[in-house]
């Protein structure tokens, strides 16, 4: 991808909530500034657009699509008892201008590194994502996915499911059901922090000359981590079972100790 020269965008911080916008061979990269506002709270951090000067910039450098209020991304990384991991989650709204001779097409990445919960010695990766369109021709498209890693890059491990596209079925307003189903899972190796991970989507706006036409989307990454049983709790375990189970998962657990 090209970058646009003269783009206004702030350094990358370790650990915050990234942007970046693709359409074209133009690229955006947000982590505040003019373009979103970054909030930390006591339940983690937000990147808000601020849509009405984005909107003029996309216009103004080959964009037919604009974003709604309210779009932007969040995460859960300031609660570090979250039993449930690491969530990230993406929304937004995006319509097209049918009077804008620019793109219609538009890639939406939104990560975040140096996650520092969970941690642990297996995990689960779970992937999730809604789309709803509105005024839109059949066909119209808003495509997900998401990527875990424990390198701290931008980039990380595709879910071995693929991808999830949903596809407009033509009605004025609707949500498509999910086809493949609108969430994917797969086991993750080994895994220390810090990590990253990233939600993309991927949303394709026909000109159809219906003014408003517009695709509103949410995806939602979680990571989890598989507990290993402390030793009380695992006394307690085997208190509860029958006798022959007790002695089957001894010598279960003394074969591993050996191997």
């Amino acid at each position: 991808m090209i970058a646009l020269a003269g783009i206004p965008a702030n350094e990358a911080r370790a650990g915050s909530l990234t942007m970046i916008l693709e359409w074209g061979a133009s690229t955006l990269t947000i982590t505040g500034g003019p373009f979103a506002t970054l909030t930390a709270t006591a339940s983690g951090e937000s990147l808000t657009l601020n849509v009405g000067p984005l909107n003029a910039f996309l216009a103004s450098h080959g964009s037919a699509l604009a974003f709604a209020a309210g779009s932007g991304v969040s995460d859960n990384q300031s609660v570090a008892t979250n039993a449930t991991g690491a969530i990230l989650t993406s929304n937004g709204n995006l319509s097209v201008d049918q009077a804008s001779a620019g793109l219609t097409t538009m890639t939406i990445d939104a990560f975040k590194t140096d996650w520092n919960t969970p941690s642990g010695a297996t995990g689960s990766l779970m992937n999730s994502g809604s789309a709803t369109f509105g005024l839109t021709p059949k066909g119209n498209t808003e495509t997900f996915n998401s990527w875990y890693n424990n390198d701290n890059s931008a980039d990380g491990k595709l879910l071995g499911a693929g991808l999830q596209t949903y596809t407009s079925t033509g009605d004025p307003v609707n949500s498509p059901p999910g086809s493949p189903p609108n969430f994917t899972g797969a086991a993750i190796s080994p895994f220390v922090t810090p990590f990253s991970l990233t939600n993309e989507t991927i949303v394709t706006l026909t000109k159809s000359g219906k003014t408003g036409e517009n695709g509103q989307y949410q995806v939602q990454t979680t990571v989890s981590a598989n507990a290993v049983p402390e030793p009380a709790s695992m006394v307690i375990m085997l208190t509860s079972m029958p006798l022959p189970l007790v002695i089957l998962v001894l010598l279960q657990r003394r074969r591993r100790a050996a191997a």
